[in-house]
């Protein structure tokens, strides 16, 4: 399986807490990327022209800024260039001030078939400290216009936000509950360097939320949620058929082709893994596609086993031990602490059965400690 990202750099300002390589554009013009968006897929199926495409992720930056035009030219030349599957899912994100009916209508028309919406929040509070540029009537608006064209649609949220309490997170959970959306991403809030947030934290200026308030607010979650869309992966929340297939692409190990401005690719090819990482300036992606100078690193089998098990036990159902050995071509357990691994199952944080490795729900609130702890 193969799946293609485009990163689409724009946004209409920058976010609090955002570290992703994105570039407001509110007193600016966008420039027309079109041209090398097509380049960089035309080099891209010279090495894959054989695969099947099986999911397009349009992300940034918020990519419902990018022109319609831009839009049905890269997703034409995708469907040129490469075997497409009959059921593929395309996805592309969105801020709630960026949607028209217009939109809506042209993605459908271009076989988009679902949406990622960006909310955050529905406490207009939080959505001003956080910086976005929507208020809940906003994002309330846009999911009523997109439910009018779209089945499969996502909204993000953010938790254990500075002044959040337990209870102001409930209250929240149970208007989330009430949209009826078919997936949820819900995200714990992440004080990243090089944020507007991280220099007002060092500086004092906020302070962090407890990090057991965290965690009871993670298992509220869980909780509030397992009877309409259960968990399926740390951060990630889905009606039964409603799961991501592009993000479980990534945790289960397929190729993936990524385009644009700080995207990352993963090719197999000839028994071998490569990786390849993009430019994280406009001016440097544009200038390497120009030059046609393309670097790829080769990944060891161990570095790729690493990957494997970090993507795959962030999943519920953890990882098919038969498909990580077709991927690596190696035992799973030459990869794993024995030793630390048994210590994690007999206390309860792991379940290990014949063709499966997952953690337990108590396994999953410190997925990271695990980690370090049983991957060799």
């Amino acid at each position: 399986m193969t799946s293609i990202y485009i990163h689409y750099p724009y946004c209409l300002s920058k976010c609090h807490y955002c570290d992703f390589i994105s570039f407001p554009c509110l007193n600016k013009e966008m420039e027309n990327l079109t041209d090398f968006y097509l380049k960089e897929l035309d080099y891209f199926n010279t090495i894959t022209k054989n695969d099947e495409i099986t999911s397009i992720y349009f992300g940034g930056g918020t990519p419902s800024l990018m022109p319609l035009s831009m839009l049905e030219s890269i997703l034409n030349h995708i469907n040129k260039l490469w075997h497409i599957k009959k059921d593929i899912e395309i996805t592309i994100e969105a801020n709630p001030k960026t949607i028209t009916k217009d939109k809506l209508k042209a993605y459908k028309t271009y076989n988009i078939n679902r949406l990622s919406i960006g909310i955050q929040s529905l406490n207009n509070d939080s959505l001003k400290f956080l910086g976005r540029i929507h208020d809940k009537e906003d994002a309330l608006q846009t999911l009523s216009l997109a439910q009018n064209y779209f089945d499969n649609i996502n909204a993000d949220f953010i938790y254990a936000i500075p002044n959040q309490t337990l209870s102001m997170w409930e209250n929240e959970l149970r208007d989330i509950v009430k949209l009826n959306l078919p997936h949820l991403s819900l995200y714990e809030l992440i004080i990243e360097e090089n944020t507007k947030l991280y220099k007002d934290v060092i500086a004092g200026k906020v302070n962090i939320i407890n990090e057991n308030i965290a965690t009871d607010m993670y298992i509220l979650t869980n909780e509030y949620l397992k009877n309409t869309t259960p968990q399926y992966e740390v951060s990630n929340y889905a009606k039964t058929s409603y799961q991501s297939q592009h993000n479980i692409n990534y945790w289960e190990g397929g190729d993936y082709i990524g385009i644009g401005v700080a995207s990352a690719s993963r090719i197999t090819k000839n028994k071998k893994f490569y990786l390849n990482e993009n430019e994280s300036t406009i001016s440097k992606w544009k200038e390497k596609i120009n030059d046609n100078n393309w670097h790829f690193e080769e990944l060891t089998q161990n570095e790729r086993a690493e990957e494997l098990i970090i993507m795959g036990l962030r999943q519920v159902k953890g990882i098919s031990i038969t498909q990580f050995e077709n991927i690596i071509r190696d035992s799973f357990f030459n990869f794993i602490d024995m030793k630390k691994l048994q210590n994690m199952i007999d206390n309860d944080f792991i379940i290990l059965n014949d063709n499966n490795i997952k953690t337990t729900d108590k396994g999953m609130l410190v997925l990271d400690s695990i980690l370090r702890e049983i991957i060799k």
